[in-house]
């Protein structure tokens, strides 16, 4: 009987013994526990998902907020990401004798240069846009009240400041399609005047973004 237990307890203590070898050669590395490591699954310093806010939209009293998206779980698509941007605004002035309404919501695509999967560094993008606007700058001019769709493409760059927290400066040209009525000041009110439909191609964004990221 005690042998019996003295073999059970030297098989218990047996894994042990490698722990204690181990620790006499700590650079040592057993090569077959480290071939059955799936490497593909360390990313290090890759992110999830950010969220952004322009700076340049708050300079022209314009609340926004964007959401980003990154696809690396595969070497295929490791360098790609969804971006989505929306912002609102609703100011009067003067008893709304100028009015600086609209919202705006844009989905985008991008392809990061950048090899290591950090998602910083120069980015090429494909965006579609839409939104809703009423503008009148001023009592005595046109205002113009109308909607718009169209698409474009982006280029922008990305700093990382630390280990949460990026700066993006971006720039994105690209086609509209609007129609808009216009109107104006006529005392005691504003007369709609004519309906115009354009189709156009212009500078559609400027970016100095403040990244958060996990």
């Amino acid at each position: 009987m005690k042998k019996k237990l003295t073999t059970m307890l030297l098989l218990c203590l047996l894994p042990l013994t490698g722990l204690f070898a181990q620790d006499k050669h700590k650079n040592y590395a057993d090569p077959l526990y480290l071939s059955t490591i799936d490497t593909t699954e360390c990313y290090f310093g890759n992110p999830k998902t950010s969220f952004k806010t322009n700076l340049l939209g708050w300079a022209m009293l314009v609340p926004n907020l964007e959401v980003e998206f990154y696809l690396g779980k595969d070497y295929t698509i490791n360098h790609y990401s969804i971006n989505v941007e929306g912002q609102y605004t609703r100011l009067s002035f003067k008893g709304g004798a100028r009015t600086y309404r609209f919202w705006t919501l844009s989905p985008e695509v991008r392809y990061y240069l950048a090899e290591d999967n950090s998602f910083t560094g120069h980015y090429f993008g494909l965006y579609a846009h839409m939104g809703e606007y009423s503008l009148m700058m001023t009592k005595k001019e046109n205002g113009y009240q109308g909607d718009y769709v169209g698409a474009g493409i982006s280029y922008g760059w990305i700093k990382p400041l630390n280990k949460h927290f990026d700066l993006e400066l971006g720039i994105a040209a690209g086609w509209i399609n609007t129609k808009y009525d216009k109107y104006g000041w006529y005392d005691p009110c504003y007369p709609y005047r004519k309906t115009v439909h354009k189709n156009t191609f212009l500078p559609t964004k400027a970016k100095i973004t403040l990244i958060y990221r996990y």
